[in-house]
């Protein structure tokens, strides 16, 4: 879990998009290997690569699906990074939380440091 909140999610518990645009990248090439490569094979061959294309794109949908399903505010306190788990206290000190409105939380906060290190940066 820790992996997948250190790859898949910034330091506030958001989707991290670089992260999700190198995923996709290497799903793409991954496929367009085995469908380049099958072709021009003997039948065998193409049909095995043309299997192992599409359990390669169940598995990339699955990984997909199972970390765009994933509330990672539930797992930050536990398995998230240190500055994951330290935002997650200093944001949440004093606040009543859900976890319908942690999201709103963690935004607000993102975008308090966002404007302070502006701030500091013009001064």
């Amino acid at each position: 879990m820790t992996l997948l909140l250190s790859l898949f999610f910034d330091d506030y518990g958001f989707p991290n998009l670089w992260a999700w645009v190198i995923y996709f990248i290497l799903f793409g090439i991954t496929v367009a290997c085995f469908w380049i490569f099958s072709s021009g094979r003997k039948k065998e061959e193409e049909v095995l690569f043309k299997y192992t294309s599409l359990s390669a794109i169940f598995l990339y949908l699955c990984l997909f699906g199972l970390v765009y399903s994933l509330n990672p505010y539930g797992y930050i306190p536990v398995s998230g990074t240190d500055i994951q788990k330290d935002n997650i206290r200093r944001c949440t000190l004093g606040k009543t939380i859900t976890l319908e409105n942690i999201e709103d939380i963690m935004f607000d906060c993102k975008k308090h440091d966002l404007e302070m290190g502006l701030k500091s940066i013009t001064k």
